[in-house]
């Protein structure tokens, strides 16, 4: 009749001992297991807590939810445990980043398991802006750009994060990797060309597919392909140019051209030029004016040294040093920080000379990113600490007034500037920075912070959240 009907345990033990009950009821439902995650979703990102709500069909002896790591599946931590389902609230204790929220089930004699990946904050004082059905790629304070897969293909969408009514920009093959809103009319936005999947010991990369980008420019209402070998992940569009480099990564050593072409778009026109034929994979950097800053190879040869290429007003000033590379610039058309290789220096060249902005050990790393910016006559960067166990975070305005917003910070290496705006607010790893308050955390140091007319968001995986 489909009833399932359990004996006390002592008298299965009678039962057993006296050869008594040969059929005894098997009090787990016949067949295999099957589990599903319903909570969270894939992709979804969420911020100090979360529901995680797991089933379990058919024949279920246990039923177990844990979080692990990127591709650390062998570390993992329980997060609830049940027979045939689990339905609570977690707490994410302080974790931020990817983490994978998975459910297994056991069964008789088989098991079953499901996995969803997340995107983790842990932001105190912060208020949802926007959420949408898949990732987003840009924000412009009312409008958001996002993607998601359908069985048609991937979209690429403009609007308040409700597909139903948001313009459709593309739809096709290819995920939508990177994008960047210029105007309710205008975005640039690339699609990922290269497949990777998970192995045991990482990512493994498949040779059929390029690793390269697929660069668009929705412009007005229509889609056309700008290029079809980008290298530049995020196009880099700032003060009406996008600047881009273009190649494909080899298949056998996995890595990019040696010397690749530089691309740079007028906006307003809609023309495009080549700034260099021979830049390096070091940094890009755009400025007011507009002006470019890159890392060109000088010479032939794999690992030939490279010099700092900086256009403004249509000419090229290069800075170079014999038997050094030069590397990794930020420039606001005025100044220009830059990193060279010997003994892993910070330099910056501004219209008055040249300075050491912060000298490193050998040992420490040779190719940091972004641990200095220039910004309208703003400064930031990081340094080592007195003794050079630790490092700090040092701010310069533009009346040559230095200070040191941050100390004795124990790290790997240095910290990471991660935003500096013409009025000198700084966020530097997970920290924001503003005058007349103190640092405060943003509790996501993967989060991309945007600034829109004064006001600060943090932008990660389907969601946008405003800093309070």
């Amino acid at each position: 009749m489909g009833v399932t009907t359990r004996a006390p345990l002592a008298a299965l033990l009678f039962m057993v001992a006296s050869g008594c009950g040969s059929d005894p009821v098997d009090p787990v439902p016949s067949g295999d297991p099957v589990v599903a995650i319903e909570l969270p979703v894939e992709g979804q990102t969420v911020n100090r807590t979360f529901r995680v709500k797991a089933s379990c069909a058919g024949g279920c002896r246990s039923l177990e939810a844990y979080k692990t790591w990127a591709h650390m599946s062998d570390q993992k931590v329980e997060l609830a445990t049940g027979t045939t389902s689990i339905d609570r609230e977690v707490s994410l204790g302080g974790l931020t980043g990817e983490l994978h929220i998975a459910a297994r089930a056991d069964g008789e004699s088989t098991s079953d398991y499901a996995e969803v990946t997340i995107y983790a904050m842990n932001a105190p004082d912060v208020t949802e802006v926007v959420r949408t059905p898949g990732p987003v790629l840009d924000f412009d304070g009312t409008r958001v750009l996002y993607s998601r897969q359908t069985p048609a293909g991937w979209q690429v969408l403009l609007g308040r994060g409700d597909p139903a009514s948001d313009k459709v920009l593309r739809q096709g093959a290819g995920r939508p990797d990177h994008g960047v809103i210029v105007d309710p009319d205008l975005v640039l936005f690339t699609l990922w060309r290269n497949r990777i999947g998970p192995s045991i010991l990482g990512n493994y990369y498949d040779p059929t597919y390029p690793d390269t980008d697929s660069l668009y420019e929705w412009r007005s209402g229509t889609a056309s392909l700008l290029s079809a070998t980008s290298l530049t992940r995020r196009p880099i569009v700032e003060h009406g140019i996008a600047v881009w480099q273009e190649g494909v990564i080899s298949t056998s050593t996995w890595r990019s051209p040696e010397r690749m072409p530089l691309q740079m778009r007028d906006l307003a026109t809609g023309t495009t030029t080549t700034l260099s034929t021979a830049s390096a994979s070091l940094g890009i950097d755009v400025g007011p004016g507009p002006s470019v800053a890159w890392a060109d190879r000088v010479g032939d040869g794999q690992g030939a040294p490279t010099e700092i290429a900086w256009w403004r007003n249509g000419a090229v000033t290069r800075f170079s040093a014999q038997g050094a590379s030069y590397m990794n610039p930020s420039t606001d058309g005025a100044s220009v920080a830059f990193q060279t290789t010997d003994c892993c220096r910070f330099e910056l060249q501004t219209p008055q000379g040249r300075e050491i902005l912060a000298e490193f050990l050998p040992a420490s790393g040779q190719r940091w990113y972004d641990k200095y910016r220039v910004e309208s006559g703003f400064v930031a960067w990081s340094r080592p600490g007195p003794g050079g166990l630790t490092h700090e975070v040092r701010l310069r305005r533009p009346d040559g007034t230095t200070t040191t917003v941050a100390s004795s910070i124990i790290a790997r290496e240095p910290p990471t500037i991660r935003l500096l705006t013409g009025t000198g607010v700084l966020v530097y790893d997970d920290v924001l920075v503003r005058a007349g308050s103190g640092p405060r955390a943003l509790g996501s140091g993967d989060a991309r912070v945007v600034e829109r007319d004064g006001s600060y968001f943090l932008v990660y995986g389907n969601a946008v959240y405003r800093v309070n």
